[in-house]
């Protein structure tokens, strides 16, 4: 009987590795179990080998209690294996015998062919289920670990070193670790990948900022060389620049990390600020409010409604266009009157930019109407500035630069 092998593995992982070879073990034992004769095990020495790469494979890969044991070290008993196979594999035999006991307790196998009489144990199955069983355990052996308490520890420790090298100014912890791949999302920034790039970003920070930092890692998952963490940071950032105002900064990170030489580095980190962004407030209340304010303004207007304005124009309100200063009194006087009438109107572009009680929306807008019965089309763009006195918004300010539509 010929029965092809597996060649040998090379450039394959060995968890592929492993499962290739546990599944050829299967596949021998029931060939074995289905092909036994009285004249005995014809496909044995092929089992033999197959375990003889298991143990080449157990010893490329490192994993400890898979050795082969020098001929003195393993006691055997040389009836239970047909002497060709005890001479040439003498390393791999079984640690106890394997005649008849392996069937002790059930029926003989040769009943089910119409044989009656006891037989001997069969090597062949004995040596393939040796194969199953080594495959199997180097398997389990060979599996990755999975939350480490010693791993987990250390990538607390790392995370939380980082931070406090932040605060010590220490460059070159910061960078420790770092590699050539790691790739890093700050907010409002664009990706940084490798260690020379995300240095330069540390140097420039360092240079311009001191900051007192923390980032306890909240949870940390490992399996083998790759683990993930994720945690919460909280910074007071204080420019060195004595003109400007500390800034407070906070969020959330996840790290992606990887074992590299035995020490734990940077793979992906990602950070994610629970900030508003620069301009707008935490909830989007105000910017939403002096949006519709825009809106009301254009309406108002259009209805020559003389209330609304008297109540969210501010009386120091000073409006520029083109370079001069408008008499806006004026304008609402002739709007009250029916000189200035608004047909249509409309915005586009708003941005709000909001700082506690001031904001500036930017904006561009047409209208059409008529002025002492002259029709008139005008479009615009520019900004109003807005302070909040007793809990509403007022116009301030408003500077617009006419455009042709």
């Amino acid at each position: 009987m010929k029965v092809k092998l597996p060649g040998p593995v090379t450039a394959v992982p060995p968890v592929a590795e492993i499962h290739a070879v546990s599944e050829r073990a299967v596949q021998l034992h029931w060939l074995a179990v289905e092909t036994e004769t009285d004249a005995g095990p014809p496909a044995a020495p092929m089992v033999i080998e197959v375990v003889e790469r298991v143990k080449v494979q157990v010893a490329g890969l490192g994993c400890a209690g898979f050795e082969s044991q020098p001929e003195s070290a393993t006691p055997h008993t040389t009836s239970s294996v047909p002497s060709r196979m005890a001479d040439s594999h003498s390393s791999i035999r079984p640690r106890a015998p394997c005649g008849a006991e392996a069937y002790a307790g059930g029926a003989p196998r040769g009943a089910r062919h119409g044989r009656t009489a006891p037989r001997q144990g069969n090597p062949m199955k004995t040596v393939c289920s040796l194969a199953l069983v080594l495959a199997l355990a180097l398997a389990s052996a060979c599996a990755p670990k999975v939350n480490d308490p010693a791993d987990i520890e250390a990538i607390r420790q790392l995370m939380d070193g980082y931070f406090k090298a932040a605060s010590a100014k220490d460059s070159s912890a910061l960078d420790a670790v770092l590699t050539d791949k790691t790739l890093l999302l700050e907010p409002h920034m664009k990706p940084l990948v490798g260690k020379e790039a995300i240095g330069k970003m540390h140097q420039a920070f360092l240079a311009a900022f001191d900051i007192d930092a923390k980032g306890p890692a909240t949870e940390v998952r490992v399996a083998g060389d790759l683990a993930v963490a994720y945690g919460r940071y909280e910074e007071t950032i204080t420019p060195k620049d004595t003109t400007l105002a500390a800034a407070k900064a906070s969020g959330h990170w996840v790290a992606v990390l990887e074992r590299q030489g035995g020490a734990w580095t940077w793979g992906w980190v990602i950070a994610n600020s629970d900030q508003p962004l620069p301009g707008a407030t935490a909830d989007g209340a105000d910017e939403q409010a002096l949006l519709e304010l825009e809106r009301d303004f254009m309406a108002a207007a259009k209805e020559r409604d003389m209330a609304f304005f008297d109540r969210h124009v501010a009386k120091e309100y000073v409006q520029i266009v083109d370079g001069k200063p408008v008499n806006f009194a004026a304008v609402l006087a002739d709007m009250k009157a029916g000189l200035l009438r608004i047909d249509t109107a409309e915005l586009r572009d708003m941005k709000v930019h909001v700082t506690g009680d001031a904001a500036i929306v930017s904006l561009a807008g047409k209208a059409t109407g008529t002025y002492k019965g002259t029709p008139f089309a005008d479009g615009s763009k520019g900004f109003d500035v807005f302070a909040k006195r007793d809990g509403r918004w007022q116009v301030v300010y408003s500077q617009m630069t006419s455009i042709k539509e």
